[in-house]
């Protein structure tokens, strides 16, 4: 994968990570910082990188998600062929759960 995309996508991503957190009442971003420090949920960086493999394209929305099974990263991609995918990774593992194809 072209290392300028990748970048690009993860400067992205964490100016979108800031716009949330400020935008937010609560603290998520602190809530992050803290499940990552306990070893609760993996760097996102890898499944970021995974799911751009998988469609590559930019990279329109990150959430961490707290589910019965533990917290999972949603991504949507606006891919290269116009079509938007959500790519969910289990936070802790990295490993993939699903793919969902969007509207094109």
């Amino acid at each position: 994968m072209n290392v300028l995309v990748i970048i690009h996508s993860l400067f992205f991503f964490l100016n979108l990570m800031l716009f949330q957190a400020n935008a937010s009442e609560g603290h998520d971003h602190d809530l992050a910082r803290e499940l990552l420090r306990k070893g609760e949920i993996a760097s996102v960086e890898s499944m970021l990188s995974h799911a751009l493999e998988l469609h590559p394209g930019k990279l329109i929305y990150v959430e961490l998600e707290e589910k019965e099974s533990g917290y999972r990263y949603e991504f949507e991609i606006l891919g290269n062929d116009g079509i938007v995918w959500e790519v969910y990774f289990d936070a802790k593992t990295g490993q993939m759960l699903k793919q969902v194809k969007g509207k094109e």
